[in-house]
């Protein structure tokens, strides 16, 4: 089974590229997704954050606040390390658990999304990896329009991550996201084949 990566970085259209995946009856895993599971009320995740932080990251309805949170961690380096010790480990048992079950039903491919891919150092697990870029210019707008975020707050967000230009320096397939929705998929369709091809 080919295990493939899909990065880019905030903006860029990594969720658009899984949700065409889906839609062409692929199975594309999920790590923001996977993590938020493991902030759920009374999960693994949540009782190791509630012990660490105590009641100061639950809402009214003793849920984890995750705005909260995200302010908490993304200006404090030791505060998101410690986040990420937390949530990283469980999110890799659940990805594991899912993989084998794909390999045991004879899936050919399984695609896992994971934005920070190259900045945790993950490309060498993959078969694969596709990069999904996009201009600057086209990435900032989509952010704004998105997330409704001051243009400091989304500098902040970009420097965070590693730059695209960074990324792109690894040995990767770069799908380009700056036209529409039908060059998309076409170019989507053609990586897959030639994936499966190898």
């Amino acid at each position: 089974m080919k295990w493939v990566g899909i990065t880019g970085s905030i903006g860029t259209g990594k969720t658009t590229v899984s949700n065409l995946i889906r839609g062409l009856g692929y199975q594309v895993l999920d790590a923001d997704l996977i993590a938020k599971e493991e902030l759920q009320k009374n999960s693994q995740g949540y009782q190791q954050i509630v012990k660490q932080w105590g009641s100061s990251v639950l809402d009214v309805h003793e849920e984890i606040d995750k705005k909260k949170m995200a302010q908490m961690v993304f200006n404090q380096a030791e505060q998101l390390r410690i986040l990420e010790a937390i949530i990283h480990p469980l999110v890799q048992k659940k990805v594991q658990q899912i993989k084998k079950e794909s390999e045991l039903r004879g899936d050919l491919i399984l695609f896992y999304d994971v934005p920070l891919l190259y900045e945790k150092k993950l490309q060498d697990q993959f078969d694969e990896v596709i990069l999904v870029v996009t201009s600057p210019s086209t990435q900032f707008e989509r952010i704004k329009k998105r997330n409704q975020w001051s243009d400091e707050e989304i500098r902040n967000r970009l420097k965070a991550q590693m730059s695209l230009e960074a990324k792109a320096k690894y040995k990767n397939i770069v799908i380009d996201n700056d036209e529409g929705l039908p060059e998309l998929e076409s170019k989507i369709k053609e990586t897959i084949r030639l994936i499966l091809d190898q």
